[in-house]
């Protein structure tokens, strides 16, 4: 059951939310405890928690999450990315720039505004937990509303991505491995303070997102990281899956959402309970496909489907959500669905944010009275 409160069709979203223009604190690596012992800081970001939550249950978001107030507002929304890395112990940032990473198909946009001027941090010793206190942050959060809140992170490839290792580690994977071995730590002690819902962003990113075709031996790489990270944690795991959203564009080289069939085989290998799918981008045409391949190779793993795009300021029809859960629903019992945005919605303004949330929650609403 997607909700241990036995909710049907559970509504909630991928978890950043636009940040209130007042709110100007960048935590620049700093730790949780040392930054609010500054009284602007801990007032703003205490009220930005705050705003964001009222914003969810005025909503009637069923399941609430921080809206990534703890990252710094950077280009791209740059600030998801790089808050693990940012927080480590062992990095210097004089690192190499990310413009390796650049694919000659990307739209140009993705290459100047990111690839051009980002860069990675420089590992110099052995990587620490540094400031991370994950369970400082869900704490606040958890005590200012009485809903169950997701805490979500961008997974530890993600953050392998943000790092160039200079010869500290033997090699990428070792590096990776040690990634991993931090974040469970952390994982660990959110559930210590009482978290039951865990979100990693983008696992086995970037192989079935940017149009590569890794070889085995890759794939049992992503897979060994992510069930280290997770390995032990006793609480319910969500895998975000999604096409990106650098500076709103799509994330992979041609800007083009297909569908993610082909790597089920290898999700079912992931040591989740629940994953979550960009449907709404594409008015849920990939979903039979991709059902299809989730009844085969994982249906022990419970589903959230997106029935908002965070890419665009339109707010979706009830009727277009509607038509997306049903489509699940062919697959998928009710008590085992949920539906979301497809990504975070931090990068729209803040009203259309809250009327997508609404979106969410009324076409969820109105699935349960036609299943009633």
């Amino acid at each position: 059951m997607l909700d241990k409160s036995g909710t049907r069709i559970v509504a909630t979203h991928v978890g950043a939310l636009p940040r209130p223009p007042w709110y100007n604190f960048s935590f620049n690596g700093m730790d949780f405890r040392r930054a609010l012992m500054q009284e602007s800081a801990r007032t703003q970001y205490e009220d930005a928690v705050k705003v964001v939550l009222k914003d969810q249950e005025l909503a009637e978001m069923d399941i609430v999450t921080d809206g990534g107030m703890r990252y710094d507002q950077l280009v791209d929304a740059g600030g998801w990315q790089n808050d693990v890395a940012s927080r480590l112990s062992g990095i210097a940032w004089t690192g190499s720039s990310s413009s390796d990473r650049i694919n000659p198909s990307m739209p140009p946009i993705v290459v100047e505004e990111i690839l051009q001027r980002g860069i990675r941090g420089k590992v110099t010793e052995k990587l620490g937990p540094g400031t991370l206190n994950f369970s400082e942050f869900f704490k606040l959060t958890q005590s200012k509303t009485a809903k169950r809140v997701k805490f979500t992170v961008p997974d530890c490839v993600v953050t392998r991505r943000s790092l160039s290792n200079i010869g500290v580690y033997k090699d990428e994977d070792e590096m990776l491995f040690d990634i991993a071995r931090i974040y469970n730590e952390q994982l660990k002690e959110l559930v210590m303070a009482g978290c039951t819902a865990i979100q990693l962003d983008t696992p086995l990113q970037p192989l079935y997102r940017l149009g590569d075709k890794p070889r085995p031996e890759e794939w049992k790489v992503l897979i060994d990281a992510f069930n280290r990270e997770v390995q032990g944690v006793n609480a319910q795991i969500w895998m975000h899956m999604c096409w990106g959203r650098p500076m709103g564009q799509v994330g992979s080289p041609t800007g083009e959402i297909t569908d993610i069939a082909r790597a089920f085989p290898y999700i079912a290998e992931c040591k989740a309970q629940v994953l979550q799918l960009e449907s709404a981008s594409t008015k849920g045409v990939n979903l039979d496909k991709e059902l299809s391949a989730w009844r085969e190779y994982c249906s022990d793993k419970d589903l959230v489907v997106g029935v908002v795009n965070h890419r665009t300021t339109v707010v979706e029809p009830i009727v277009q959500g509607v038509e997306i859960i049903q489509k699940a629903l062919k697959y998928v019992e009710p008590d085992r669905l949920g539906v979301s945005s497809d990504c975070g919605l931090g990068g729209l303004p803040r009203r259309i944010a809250y009327y997508k949330m609404k979106a969410i929650s009324s076409a969820a609403k109105q699935a349960r009275s036609q299943l009633a």
